[in-house]
């Protein structure tokens, strides 16, 4: 195992770096300010899709290419996590009401809830801890039916204090009959195994805005999936990028005003940073037009 032994190096000399690496790139005060602002390191993750297989960087790449991807990530970031965080609730309430009504407020715990006995299981240990998080952030909800209900939560207490990982998680391992069931009286389009695909497709790309991680040309480990009638009509479905979840979030999302609205401040991010090329999200270039 080797030693790190490299020196660190001022703004300056790190603009001296990505000029001798082939970037069209200007060391002005405002240039170190926006590297500085952002981190070299940060920066650097951005600079990789431009290289060459020789780590340099293609021709005519400017500083501009790389700064506006960022920029457009950053705001695309905020813009996802708000959507995802809309569908999130409102999947929580639907399916929180599906199961009380369908089978009682604490059906979860039934032996027979899950497809199997070990779902079960890992589900109430995680909602332990899920419990224990919303002590340490002295919600009063949690507190509340541990002193009045001896500790026991209903089913939407439960999804409150659980985290869309763990709702993509608890669905998959219902039964399959309510799956399809939620499934079919809830949405239009998916269907349960595509409403499970989606489901672990948002956890994805919501731990990926979450963690500040770049979205700008990532692929997901998880390829979404969709009727034949909408990859005919957008291609570009197909792919694990970023691009998908969005038309996700259209299927899933309640309020279409809002996601209008969300698409119309989409729309104004790409003509704010006009160096920022949407390919490297996966993209079409009549996206607007298939999401609006």
């Amino acid at each position: 195992m080797g030693t790190y032994n490299r020196t660190a190096t001022t703004v300056n000399q790190q603009i001296d770096i990505l000029f001798s690496r082939d970037l069209n790139i200007v060391n002005s005060p405002e240039t170190a300010q926006k590297i500085e602002n952002i981190g070299y390191f940060k920066f650097k993750g951005y600079c990789v899709p431009f290289y060459d297989s020789k780590d340099h960087f293609r021709p005519n790449t400017s500083f501009d290419d790389i700064y506006d991807s960022y920029m457009f990530d950053q705001k695309l970031h905020m813009l996802l996590l708000s959507l995802i965080m809309r569908v999130e609730t409102q999947i929580k309430s639907k399916l929180g009401s599906y199961i009380a009504l369908s089978y009682g407020p604490l059906a979860y715990i039934d032996d027979d809830f899950f497809k199997s006995t070990e779902y079960r299981t890992n589900f109430l240990n995680k909602i332990k801890d899920d419990e224990n998080q919303a002590n340490t952030r002295n919600e009063l909800y949690a507190k509340h039916y541990q002193e009045v209900y001896d500790d026991t939560f209903p089913i939407w207490v439960t999804f409150e204090m659980c985290s869309l990982g763990t709702l993509s998680k608890f669905f998959s391992d219902m039964k399959t009959f309510d799956q399809k069931e939620f499934s079919r009286k809830t949405f239009n389009n998916p269907n349960n195994n595509r409403m499970e695909n989606w489901l672990h497709y948002l956890t994805l790309v919501r731990n990926c805005c979450a963690h500040n991680s770049r979205t700008f040309s990532r692929r997901y480990s998880t390829h979404p999936t969709f009727q034949l009638s909408d990859i005919r009509s957008c291609p570009n479905l197909r792919e694990n990028t970023t691009f998908p979840i969005l038309y996700i979030l259209k299927e899933l999302c309640s309020s279409s005003n809002y996601f209008s609205s969300c698409m119309l401040d989409l729309k104004h991010y790409s003509e704010t940073y006009p160096n920022a090329n949407l390919v490297n999200w996966g993209f079409p270039d009549n996206w607007f037009e298939f999401l609006y």
